[in-house]
């Protein structure tokens, strides 16, 4: 069977994000190993179904408990009540309050077989303190789209960086009829 690419990108790094779950585990024993992942992405069932497939050892089942919206709530409860997810999707946003709350392992030794393989934008996106505490996934080039007549007549050049967006937004705020939308993410 051939997967969509998003599939099969989705598949690696769930293969990493396990591996590294498993490697933090304090202790694993020779028996089979059964994890919970709540995700809410389309074609996870496919991705799991060939993960555990191809590692009979660890199985992995499919909870969709939580969406985006409500995941730091449903964890957060999870984790009270005694039973939360092993492997869960949180937003990059989310990540923090989890850290925060003490809902997230530093996985940084099981990271650093595979840290050069990922973009040095997408480790800073679950690096904190030094540590790192997720697996970078969603990590869609980003564009910046713009109104040349707009900027022309404010006299700002198009923004190169984080740094010179913010100063373009503060200047373009004397538009707000212009302006819908204007996000610039770390």
């Amino acid at each position: 069977m051939t997967l969509p690419t998003g599939v099969r990108a989705a598949r690696n790094l769930l293969a990493a994000s396990l591996g590294a779950v498993l490697l933090a585990s304090p202790a694993l024993s020779r028996d089979k190993v059964e994890l919970t992942y709540w995700n809410w992405a389309p074609h996870i069932d496919e991705v799991i179904a060939i993960w555990n497939e191809q590692n009979p050892d660890i199985h992995v089942t499919v909870s969709r408990a939580a969406g985006a919206n409500e995941i730091v709530q449903k964890l957060s409860a999870a984790h009270t009540a005694g039973n939360p997810p092993d492997v869960t999707n949180v937003t990059y946003g989310d990540l923090p309050a989890l850290i925060v709350n003490g809902l997230v392992a530093d996985i940084t030794p099981e990271m650093a077989p595979i840290k050069d393989q990922i973009a040095p934008v997408a480790r800073n996106l679950v690096t904190f303190d030094g540590t790192t505490r997720a697996t970078p996934q969603g990590t869609s080039p980003m564009y910046f789209f713009y109104r040349k007549d707009l900027l022309a007549e404010l006299k700002i050049e198009p923004p190169k960086t984080r740094e010179e967006f913010g100063e373009a937004a503060k200047a373009v705020r004397c538009r707000p009829d212009q302006i819908s939308h204007a996000v610039f993410h770390r």
